[in-house]
């Protein structure tokens, strides 16, 4: 959503409402995890920004804070890189160059990314189980449709 981008006059990406949804989720229940997708670089991949979202997560209750970095694929691509372009033109040549090859972040910023988030993980007692390790099977994940639609009341 461009809407919710980062620009220079905010970078708000609406994380108190994002918290408050994971207490209420919890407070039901719920096995939540908080998702700080995607990880734009050089915009919202700092240590400081990645440890802000781990302790707000940590606070709410999270036990696991799953982190994925950004992909762009040909139709998000033709409309996010232009948008950065205006707002951050400092980086528009690297992103270009860096997307023209495909849509995934390159494999070592990739794993930078997931190395920073592990070591905060440590930092803030969150467990560092994968998003494909995470057992799906407990008794909250099976409640009735009905049931679950509560919680959005």
């Amino acid at each position: 959503d461009l809407h919710s981008f980062p620009t220079r006059r905010s970078s708000d990406l609406h994380i108190d409402a994002r918290i408050r949804a994971l207490k209420k989720l919890l407070a039901a229940g719920l096995n939540a995890d908080l998702l700080v997708a995607p990880v734009v670089p050089l915009l919202t991949d700092s240590k400081e920004a990645l440890a802000r979202l781990m302790a707000a997560a940590r606070d709410a209750g999270a036990s696991r804070v799953h982190v994925v970095p950004l992909r762009l694929g040909d139709a998000a691509r033709r409309q996010f890189l232009p948008h950065l372009a205006r707002q951050f033109p400092e980086f528009a040549d690297r992103y270009a160059a860096h997307f023209a090859a495909g849509p995934n972040v390159h494999r070592l910023y990739a794993d930078a990314l997931a190395r920073r988030a592990r070591a905060l993980r440590k930092v803030y007692g969150l467990s560092d189980e994968s998003l494909s390790q995470r057992r799906m099977g407990n008794a909250a994940m099976r409640r009735r449709p009905e049931e679950q639609l509560q919680l959005l009341t």
